[in-house]
């Protein structure tokens, strides 16, 4: 049963991450309504001045192999694209132009990492778009459907969203596959984060930090 305010799950279909949280979240289940939210990560990375996994040569067939490993192990097919990072924009404007409903996200996920599509390659967009029933890649470039893009990238920003994936539940942030687990048990207790332990941790204080340099 179902109770509460919608979570927001925050997302970029490039990542394979939010592929296995997206799947694990409709295979099995969540308390709350999950409310798919497209964003660009590139933007959400920028503004923190963070890199991407696969930005970092020697973490990039690290990340790889352990998403397909979670994959299996969670019994999940599973089946990267020959390019990758891809150009995710396009398919990203595709899920808002579709209404961003589940079964949108469901699609674009399936034909990047089940199938093994490039979405960044402009004849598999075009082809994805007439399967879905829109005319060529046309309906992309409507202002409404890059406003709304953007517009979900900046209140994603503004909430503190700094990855993907996350699921934001009354305001509380999970970040990644492995937070899914944290988030259900917050729904069954929302003062798990009052309890003292939780709490002492706002109050930990910072120290040294490191000079990042420019790139």
């Amino acid at each position: 049963m179902m109770t509460g305010e919608a979570a927001d799950f925050y997302f970029d279909p490039v990542s394979p991450f939010a592929f296995l949280a997206w799947r694990l979240l409709r295979r099995d289940g969540f308390p709350r309504r999950v409310r798919p939210v497209p964003i660009v990560l590139a933007a959400v990375l920028d503004h923190w001045g963070q890199r991407g996994p696969a930005e970092i040569p020697p973490k990039r067939l690290v990340t790889y192999r352990h998403c397909l490993w979670l994959a299996g192990r969670h019994g999940i097919e599973m089946r990267f694209p020959p390019v990758h990072p891809f150009r995710s924009l396009e398919a990203s404007r595709l899920i808002v132009s579709l209404g961003a409903t589940p079964a949108a996200v469901d699609a674009i996920f399936q034909a990047i990492f089940v199938e093994g599509h490039d979405l960044g390659a402009p004849d598999v967009m075009e082809t994805l778009c007439a399967q879905l029933g829109l005319p060529g890649a046309s309906p992309l470039t409507v202002p409404a459907v890059k406003d709304g893009l953007r517009a979900n990238t900046d209140i994603a920003i503004a909430h503190g969203v700094f990855g993907v994936p996350t699921l934001i539940v009354d305001g509380e942030t999970f970040w990644g596959v492995d937070a899914l687990d944290m988030a259900r048990e917050y729904c069954a207790n929302p003062e798990m984060f009052r309890m003292p332990d939780m709490k002492r941790l706002e109050a930990v204080d910072q120290g040294g930090q490191r000079k990042v340099k420019a790139t």
